[in-house]
């Protein structure tokens, strides 16, 4: 929020986000997300044979992961400028200029977010499961101090900044929970081959998934930088709130769930993970219905409330970013209830299935990033990230459901047998007709709606 009322949306952000994606790009093409997920059931394994195997093999792995990263770093360091003026092919030389370096300073991510992707495995398999809340805690404190101390004299390069000590903290903090719960560093490098083999088969089956999301992710950027000034800005503003929205949920229960999904398939507990399924998906399905109905209906004021000190921020920008927002979470829903799929196709290894499926989908929305911003600008950007999700969702659901994990089934007796539904159909019944009764009264509106929502989420979490 503090980002958005000091810079607003203008050609110097625009520059700031194209190079941020950029980065995310190469973290995602270098897979540290997918192999760190992968590793954490091959460390569940080996620690239950021996826990000081199990840490010998994480840090062989971390050593392997300095060592090549640091050099990609270096090698990015220098392609930057070349990288960043061909994707962002729409923006001027200020820009351009402006977006190199920023590129150049952010490369330092791709290094520490693997780490840090791989500490969080490590650690949700020592079921330590408050680390990343009292990270997040931490980062932002800590980014929001550096934002007020220095955002009058480094400008856009604050936020440079405070995305690399955010990493650099959040790296600290896991060291500090490693030495609490007994692990100390050890200088290992040897490692069973068997595990490096599985480690690169798992890279070589999401390889072409991952080419296929630069692709995306290539097409909808450089498209996006033709758009008229600001418009990138804004749309990353909206992605932006949406992942930090759906972090707050996703992330602990997914993270929770992945680990106790894969002890009680060691377990031979199939009732006992059906249920765990059910129970996450339920509580997913009642946050985000109550996410989009409080999004689609009042995000406006949202934008209005960040944006109040911004003069040059209109009211067409605000109902652009308001769009935006709501379709994000709209296609939110849909990956946080198959992201406990995708988690469960994993520990079951069916990971190759499962990124086969993937490869169409980042095809297909590429096309249409294409084509719904050639035809329709603005409109056609905001809903390229529903598309994406929706399609990647209903892949991985089908898959899901093909293997014996039970997915339809689920849904209906949640929102049938269990009349879930009903209360979903109320609530959103009941927020549009408050927000024509009381059009002009927003107050009122917002008052009305959390008084009607008490013991509808009171009756929730009961039943939770």
């Amino acid at each position: 929020i503090m980002i958005m009322r000091h810079f607003g949306a203008n050609s110097e952000v625009d520059s700031y986000f194209i190079a941020i994606s950029i980065i995310q790009m190469i973290i995602t093409l270098i897979q540290s997300g997918y192999l760190s997920e992968v590793f954490l059931p091959i460390y569940v394994d080996a620690k239950k044979k021996s826990r000081s195997d199990a840490q010998l093999i994480f840090f062989s792995i971390i050593h392997r992961v300095i060592f090549f990263l640091t050099l990609l770093t270096f090698i990015f360091w220098y392609l930057a400028p070349s990288i960043f003026n061909f994707i962002g092919s729409g923006l001027n030389i200020e820009q351009k200029l402006l977006g190199s370096k920023i590129l150049r300073y952010t490369s330092f991510l791709v290094l520490l977010t693997t780490i840090e992707s791989f500490f969080i495995s490590v650690l949700t398999a020592e079921k330590v499961y408050g680390r990343s809340e009292i990270t997040h805690l931490v980062n932002s404190i800590s980014s929001i101090t550096i934002f007020i101390l220095l955002k009058s004299h480094l400008g856009i390069y604050t936020l440079v900044l405070s995305l690399l000590f955010g990493k650099i903290m959040s790296i600290i903090i896991s060291i500090i929970f490693f030495r609490m719960i007994g692990i100390r560093y050890k200088l290992s490098w040897r490692i069973d081959k068997k595990i490096l083999k599985l480690l690169y088969n798992t890279s070589k089956f999401t390889s072409l998934y991952v080419i296929t999301t630069k692709i995306f992710g290539i097409t909808l950027n450089f498209c996006a930088s033709f758009l008229p000034e600001g418009t990138i800005s804004i749309f990353n503003y909206a992605r932006n709130l949406h992942i930090k929205a759906l972090s707050i949920f996703l992330t602990p229960v997914s993270n929770v769930f992945f680990s106790e999904f894969k002890n009680s398939i060691n377990d031979s507990e199939e009732t006992d993970f059906k249920m765990k399924i059910h129970d996450s998906l339920y509580l997913y399905i009642i946050i985000f219905s109550f996410s989009i109905s409080t999004i689609v209906l009042y995000g406006n004021l949202v934008f209005e409330f960040i944006w109040i000190d911004k003069n040059d921020i209109l009211k067409g920008d605000i109902s652009t970013a308001h769009k935006m927002l709501a379709l994000n979470f709209i296609g939110g829903i849909f990956i946080a209830l198959s992201s406990l799929y995708r988690k469960s196709l994993i520990a079951l290894n069916y990971a190759s299935q499962l990124y086969t499926s993937w490869i169409a989908v980042q095809l297909f929305s590429a096309l249409y990033a294409y084509f719904s911003i050639k035809y329709f600008q603005v409109i056609g950007l905001a809903t390229i990230p529903a598309f994406n999700f929706i399609g990647m969702s209903f892949c991985t659901f089908i898959l899901a459901d093909k293997n014996n994990i039970p997915v339809f089934s689920l849904f209906k007796e949640i929102l049938i047998k269990e009349n879930l539904l009903g209360y979903i159909l109320i609530l959103f019944s009941f927020s549009f007709i408050n927000t024509i009764i009381l059009r002009n009264q927003i107050e009122l509106q917002l008052v009305s709606y959390a008084l009607f929502s008490i013991p509808i989420i009171i009756h929730f979490f009961k039943k939770i």
